[in-house]
């Protein structure tokens, strides 16, 4: 059925949105957080990082 194809591509293109902004925003929040913290909070997130 050729009629289903453009409506399978926006499905999947927004599947993917979807899985994929929560972990850009992740990335972004973290690396701004990273900049903006002190050095006593920026050293108990790496410590917390690295035991998750």
């Amino acid at each position: 059925m050729p009629q289903l194809a453009p409506l399978n591509w926006l499905f999947l293109s927004t599947m993917m949105f979807l899985m994929l902004m929560p972990l850009m925003i992740f990335l972004w929040w973290s690396s701004t957080s990273l900049y903006f913290l002190p050095q006593q909070f920026k050293t108990l997130f790496f410590y917390q990082w690295k035991w998750l």
